[in-house]
């Protein structure tokens, strides 16, 4: 159970002293997370201990702020500790502004709420943007195109209201703000209407020409802007002017607690962030090491960022395409140190017997439901999705990729990423074995080539026939031409070359060929490193030589590369683009030589289906002809039966 969690259990039942070390151990371990801070004030609070409760709400809003339920916490204490100074006793959450110049700005800085946000994870959100007194001509806020969008503040008291003054931006689409209404509020409940804008009024801003809406000093707490159409709303700024009410008219101001005015104004979808529920993360991955790697960095991620636990699965597989990507349960003792996949922390592992009983929350359903925005190899989440994530109690992370929550950088996630990698417990042979080679390059830079043959043998053997042609793409995508890969490293300046490939024939023929042409270069296979190795351990230790290089030469579609990159420093040598260009014609001759050449079950039925599939993937009209005559040569009943 995490810290975080168990001191929300101790507040609950009224153990304060207990939940505050809690939190404070929660903090210790996790410094950057707002909710301990929060909830560390929070119990301070109880105990009376204004000073500390201040600091620690402090903290929570430098974190995350565009919290309201902190802001108006931290005013709270503040307003408490003044008057437990002046022995006043203090029985609710009084935030009234009793300031009476009519000329003050009530609106600056107030709590704000809106219908909903326009790209918050493109364009950020300040949830005070058209009250922080900054007029720029652009918006302040946006809400999405959508029926009568609304935005609304919260003035924190009762007052008797002058003038509002609205300001457009100017930047560009003034006519949708020309359908605007301004209604008014004591409980942010019920509305009315105050003022309604002629659409043929297209309203300026900073140009000197804003709306003035003249209230005539009707009485409210709350202000409401809200469109008559199907439209976004934006706005640059809002000022709004008028006087408390006086203590002799008390029976405007609502009788509702402030929790229950709170609940109203942000109404139930925007409510303020609920301190997350979620238990536990279940990594669980069913193939090969590189993309498992990859899920439990991504889970580790997600547990710090929410502060909860972690579990991992590390379930069997058996790949009908590649025997030495199968991993066993035991295989985990191989690779990591004692079977512990952190050296900084420990990790339960769950039988199938436990996984079950979790009842997870499977975070491809949540990519589907939620509407998961990729960026590259990262999630990025939207204010509402990070909340939405966190009320899940268990998720089962069977995806590679980690998320951004609302108002993290992918920077910083990536850094994360890459500090776990290092905090990986590996084998004692591997890490061994990794310090004599590192011995042998000196430090210096050095490009791996990285050639995958089986599992494209496999693929072609073992994929059914209707479903053959779809997958062509991604074999083809799996196969390095030896042609491509040697003229490359011949034409780059690196001195190092390291091959990791469980292709022995393959291997050969590629050192021969750039040996026969420049022998200067150093050239390292790295199964002659890992002869007394598992296949598992094999393939960590390729991975580890393969993140700390300069650069990667790959197939396009080598997950493994791609946990290279994600974890280490290093960086694929060829762009999209560059494979974009690359001669098919060889790579698909290649192809179909290296199958002829090398022993395997294939028949000439089944080669006569694959020219067949090739003639229909490659786009070269004399291409496409050549593998017909070919699929013709090897069996001309299959050829016919195809057709027919």
């Amino acid at each position: 159970m995490s810290d975080l969690i168990r001191g929300n259990q101790l507040l609950r039942s009224g153990k304060i002293e207990e939940a505050v070390a809690a939190y404070q151990s929660a903090i210790a371990r996790h410094p950057s997370f707002h909710w301990s801070h929060y909830k560390l004030g929070e119990s301070l609070e109880k105990l009376g201990r204004w000073e500390d409760a201040i600091a620690n709400y402090k903290t929570a809003i430098k974190i995350n702020p565009n919290s309201a339920q902190f802001q108006s916490s931290l005013e709270f204490a503040i307003e408490a500790r003044q008057k437990s100074k002046d022995n006043i006793n203090l029985t609710s959450k009084d935030n009234i502004n009793l300031n009476p110049s009519p000329k003050l700005n009530l609106a600056l800085n107030k709590p704000t709420a809106q219908s909903s946000v326009y790209l918050p994870e493109v364009y950020g959100y300040d949830h005070q943007g058209a009250c922080n007194g900054n007029k720029n001509g652009r918006f302040g806020f946006s809400t999405l195109k959508e029926n009568q969008p609304w935005w609304q503040i919260d003035l924190q008291g009762t007052y008797q209201l002058s003038e509002i003054k609205i300001y457009n931006r100017m930047d560009c689409c003034q006519e949708r703000a020309s359908t605007l209404n301004v209604l008014l509020s004591q409980d942010a409940l019920n509305w009315e209407l105050c003022y309604s804008n002629d659409q043929q009024n297209v309203f300026g801003g900073i140009d000197g020409k804003p709306l003035l809406v003249n209230i005539q000093d009707q009485a409210a707490r709350f202000v409401r802007l809200q469109l008559r159409e199907n439209e976004y709303l934006h706005l640059d700024e809002v000022e709004i002017y008028g006087i408390p009410v006086t203590p002799d008219n008390a029976q405007l101001k609502s009788s509702q607690d402030e929790a229950t005015l709170s609940a109203n104004f942000y109404s139930q979808d925007n409510l303020p962030s609920a301190p997350p529920i979620i238990k536990g993360v279940v990594v669980r991955r069913g193939d090969g090491l590189g993309t498992r790697l990859m899920s439990i960095l991504s889970g580790r991620y997600v547990c710090e960022y929410f502060g909860c636990n972690m579990y991992v699965s590390w379930i069997n597989i058996y790949s009908k395409y590649y025997p030495s990507n199968i991993l066993n349960a035991e295989s985990i003792t191989e690779v990591f140190e004692g079977g512990k996949i952190f050296k900084d922390i420990d990790v339960p592992l769950l039988n199938e017997e436990d996984f079950f009983k979790f009842k997870t929350k499977r975070l491809l359903e949540i990519e589907q439901e939620q509407g998961l925005r990729m960026n590259g190899r990262f999630f990025v989440l939207s204010k509402k999705q990070t909340e939405n994530i966190s009320q899940f109690e268990f998720i089962n992370w069977e995806l590679p990729w980690p998320i951004v929550p609302y108002e993290i950088t992918i920077k910083e996630v990536s850094s994360s990423v890459k500090d776990y990698w290092k905090k990986i417990n590996w084998h004692h042979s591997i890490i061994n074995q990794i310090q004599k080679f590192q011995e042998m390059v000196n430090s210096k830079p050095y490009l791996v080539v990285h050639i995958r043959r089986g599992d494209i043998i496999q693929m072609l053997l073992s994929d059914d026939i209707p479903t053959l042609h779809q997958d062509m793409a991604a074999i083809v995508g799996r196969f390095l031409p030896i042609k491509t890969a040697v003229k490359f490293v011949l034409d780059c300046a690196f001195k190092d070359v390291v091959v990791c490939s469980e292709c022995h024939n393959s291997t050969q023929i590629f050192v021969d060929e750039v040996k026969r042409n420049n022998n200067e270069i150093n050239l390292y296979v790295t199964s002659e490193f890992t002869e007394s190795f598992s296949m598992t351990q094999a393939a960590a230790y390729d991975l580890i030589i393969m993140s700390d290089c300069t650069k990667v030469l790959t197939s396009l579609g080598s997950t493994f590369s791609s946990c290279a990159e994600f974890a280490g420093n290093t960086h694929q040598a060829k762009t999209r683009q560059d494979w974009d260009n690359t001669d098919w014609e060889n790579m698909t001759n290649e192809l179909i030589e290296y199958l002829d050449n090398n022993d395997n079950e294939m028949t000439n039925e089944r080669k006569s289906l694959v020219y067949l599939h090739l003639s229909k993937y490659v786009q070269s009209p004399y291409l496409s002809d050549h593998y017909i005559s070919l699929s013709k040569q090897h069996s001309y009943n299959t050829f016919m039966s195809f057709y027919t």
